[in-house]
C-alpha cells in the first residue's frame, strides 16, 4: 500500500459498515470522477483548485480509500475510481466500504511506492574501497496515479452497492503483442496495455480462475487468469515462459490485503476468483485485493519434477550461486552442494558464477575467495561428491566487477578429478589497465569473462565463463516511457561483440572445440546476443533437447525466461551434443538455494 508517513490496515469488502456521521459543509457543485481521472496517464485537472466528488467507497487502503463513481459516464478511455488521500484517517467520519460519500479537495498526481523503498544507494569507486552515497533515482521512470488530496470536508450519505468488478482483459492477453504502448500515439486503451489499465486505475476489477505464476513474496503475488494463458506460452508444468514478440500483460501483480492469514503459495496454486482496485506502485500495475484468500480454499500444484540429465559422455555445466561468500550459513553451502551432486549428478566442469570474496559485502582490499571455494568444495565432499580442482583467478584490484558493493564478484570452475581433463592456460579477459574506464573497456563495472584451455582425450577445448551485465536501472513496461528501451542492453550487446572478436582473433584460423557458458542476463532471442550467432566461428546457442517447454533458467515477475545458456562452436558442432538439460531446481520453488536454474551440456 501507499507508503508517505506511516502505514495503516487494509481493510476488505463485507466488512462490517460503520455508524455514519455528517460532516457540515457548504452545497459544492459535484465534478465526475471521469472528468478528474480524464482520457490519459495524468488528470486534466491535477494541480488546479478545489473539486468535490461523490461516490461509493471499494475499498479501505493506507491513509484513505478507493472511491468509484455510481454514475460512470460510459467512456471506457476515462476511469470511474481515484484514491481520495485523507492523511488523518480519524479525523473525517467514519466510512466503510460501501459508504456513499461526497469529498472536496484537490486533485493531483502522486507517485505511490512501498515502504522499504531505498532513497539512496550505497556505490564504491572503481578499482578502490572508496564508497559514496548517491540518490536512488529508478521513481523518476515510474508513472503517477490520480489521487484526491488536501480533502477539506465528507459526507457520509449513506451506502450503496460497490460496483460490479471489471474482468481484467488488457491488450494482448489471449494473444500476442509486442509492446506495452507505441510512442506518439492518441491513447488508446483497446490496443494498448499501459493505457488500458490506466483506463482502470482506482476501479474494481476481477481476475477469474487466477493462477499464482510466482510464489508470495510477503504481501505480493503474480498471477494470471487461467483462460488467457495459451499452450504455446507455457512451461511443461503449466506456467508463462518467455515467448518471442510478447510481453505477458495477462501477468499481474497482486497485493493482498494486510489482514491476509499466512498462506502458502507456490507457482501454479490455484488461488480462485480475485477482485480488488487497479493501481499502481514502484514501477507495476496492480491489483490491490479488497478481500482475504482463504488457505482452505487454494490447490496447491504438484512440485516441479528435474530428472537428472544424462550422466554419459562429458558433461559440463553452469549454476550461478547468487552471491556465495564465505559467511553464508553452511546450510546454503549444503544446499548448493546436494543440487551439484545429486541434481547435476557432478559434472566433469562446472562453471560458476557469482561466487564473491571471503568477506562478502564488507567492503575492504580483499580480492580473495579462496574460503569461499573451500567451503564448498568442503560441502560437496560432505554430500558424497567427488574431489574437484578449483580453477579460478581473483581480480586485479577491488570493485571493478560489478554486482553488490564489496563482493568483488567473479567467475569460477571446478574440475572434477580424474575426469581426464587437464587444465592448460587460464585467464581473466578484458581485466587490462582500462577496466575502470567506463566506454572504453566494455566490461567496465562487469565481471570479467573466465576463459580457460582444457584438453580431453586429446581434443583441445576453449571454454569462456560469462556474466554479462544485469538489467539493473532498465525502466519497465508501465514506467513514463511509451516503449522503454532497456538502457543495458547496449552494455549487453557491445560485450557480446567483443567476446566474439576476441575469440576470432585467437582461434579464427583453426578454432578448438569452443563452448561459452554463464549467465547471459538476456534471452536467445534478444538482439544482444545476436553476435554470437553472427560471426565466423559457427556459435550456437542450445536450447533444452526436450524443448522450448524446458527452456528456462530464472523467472522474474511471474514470467520465466531463459538467460543462462550454452553455446558450442568452433570445431564443436550440435552434432556432437547428446543433450542440453535446464533443470528446473530453483526458478518455480519459494525456497530457493538460488535464484537460476543450472545447465547441462553433454557431449558424446
Amino acid at each position: 500500500m501507499y507508503f508517505r508517513l506511516r502505514f495503516v490496515g487494509l481493510a476488505i469488502a463485507g466488512a462490517t459498515t460503520a455508524a455514519f456521521l455528517v460532516s457540515t459543509m457548504a452545497v459544492a457543485q459535484e465534478t465526475p470522477v471521469s472528468a478528474v481521472q480524464g482520457a490519459d496517464h495524468r488528470s486534466p485537472v491535477a494541480g488546479g483548485g478545489v473539486l468535490t466528488l461523490s461516490g461509493v467507497v471499494t475499498e479501505l487502503f493506507g491513509d484513505g480509500f478507493f472511491l468509484q463513481s455510481t454514475a460512470p459516464d460510459n467512456d471506457p478511455a476515462t476511469s470511474e475510481g481515484l484514491y481520495v488521500f485523507l492523511r488523518n484517517v480519524a479525523a473525517f467520519p467514519a466510512h466503510d466500504v460501501g459508504s456513499l460519500v461526497t469529498v472536496t479537495g484537490r486533485p493531483v498526481e502522486f507517485q505511490p511506492f512501498t515502504e522499504g523503498f531505498p532513497p539512496s544507494r550505497t556505490v564504491v569507486a572503481c578499482g578502490t574501497i572508496e564508497t559514496s552515497t548517491i540518490p536512488n533515482e529508478d521513481r523518476k521512470s515510474y508513472l503517477t496515479i490520480t489521487e484526491l488530496n488536501n480533502v477539506t470536508a465528507m459526507t457520509v450519505k449513506g451506502t450503496a452497492a460497490v460496483p460490479a468488478p471489471v474482468p481484467l482483459m488488457p491488450p494482448g492477453a489471449t494473444a500476442s503483442i509486442a509492446f506495452a504502448d507505441v510512442p506518439n500515439t492518441p491513447f488508446d486503451p483497446a490496443n494498448h496495455p499501459r493505457d488500458y489499465f490506466e483506463s482502470l486505475e482506482g476501479m474494481r476489477v476481477s481476475i477469474d480462475d487466477a493462477l499464482a505464476v510466482s510464489a508470495r513474496d510477503n504481501k505480493i503475488v503474480y498471477v494470471a487468469a487461467r483462460a488467457n494463458l495459451q499452450p504455446g506460452e507455457l512451461t511443461v508444468d503449466g506456467l508463462p515462459i518467455s515467448i518471442p514478440g510478447h510481453i505477458f500483460p495477462e501477468i499481474t501483480r497482486v497485493r493482498l490485503p494486510a489482514t491476509q492469514p499466512t498462506i502458502v503459495v507456490d507457482p501454479g496454486t490455484l488461488l480462485g476468483d480475485l477482485t480488488g482496485v487497479v493501481t499502481y506502485e514502484n514501477g507495476e500495475y496492480m491489483v490491490a485485493l479488497d478481500h482475504v484468500i482463504d488457505p482452505a480454499s487454494l490447490t496447491q500444484p504438484a512440485a516441479p519434477e528435474a530428472p537428472p540429465a544424462p550422466m554419459q559422455g562429458l558433461r559440463i555445466a553452469t549454476f550461478n550461486a547468487e552471491n556465495l561468500d564465505a559467511n553464508d550459513p553452511p546450510s546454503r553451502f549444503t544446499r548448493i552442494a546436494e543440487q551439484i551432486v545429486e541434481s547435476l549428478g557432478a559434472p566433469d566442469i562446472l562453471a560458476l558464477q557469482e561466487v564473491q570474496d571471503d568477506d562478502g559485502v564488507d567492503v575492504t582490499m580483499t580480492v580473495t575467495a579462496g574460503a569461499t571455494l573451500a567451503k564448498l568444495i568442503a560441502a560437496i565432499g560432505a554430500a558424497n561428491g567427488p574431489a574437484y580442482e578449483i580453477v579460478a583467478l581473483d581480480p586485479l584490484v577491488p570493485n571493478a566487477d560489478g554486482g553488490q558493493p564489496g563482493g568483488n564478484i567473479r567467475n569460477v570452475y571446478l574440475v572434477k578429478s580424474g575426469a581426464g581433463v587437464a587444465v592448460g592456460a587460464v585467464e581473466r579477459l578484458f581485466d587490462t589497465a582500462d577496466r575502470c574506464e567506463e566506454g572504453v573497456n566494455p566490461f567496465y563495472q562487469s565481471r570479467k569473462p573466465l576463459l580457460a584451455t582444457l584438453t580431453v582425450n586429446g581434443m583441445l577445448y576453449v571454454l569462456l565463463n560469462v556474466h554479462l551485465s544485469s538489467k539493473v536501472g532498465d525502466q519497465g513496461l508501465y514506467s513514463k516511457a511509451e516503449d522503454p528501451v532497456p538502457q543495458s542492453s547496449a552494455g549487453r550487446r557491445a560485450q557480446a561483440e567483443a567476446i566474439v572478436a576476441e575469440l576470432e582473433s585467437r582461434f579464427g584460423t583453426n578454432p578448438p572445440r569452443i563452448i561459452i557458458l554463464g549467465d547471459f542476463n538476456d534471452v536467445t532471442e534478444a538482439a544482444t546476443l545476436a553476435p554470437f550467432e553472427a560471426g565466423s566461428l559457427g556459435l550456437t546457442m542450445l536450447p533444452d533437447s526436450r524443448g522450448e517447454n524446458y527452456t528456462f533458467s530464472s523467472q522474474f515477475h511471474g514470467l520465466r525466461e531463459a538467460i543462462d545458456h550454452i553455446v558450442v562452436g568452433g570445431s564443436l558442432s550440435s552434432t556432437d551434443v547428446t543433450s542440453i538439460t535446464y533443470l528446473n531446481l530453483n526458478a518455480d520453488f519459494r525456497d530457493q538455494t538460488s535464484d537460476h536454474n543450472p545447465v547441462v551440456l553433454t557431449l558424446n
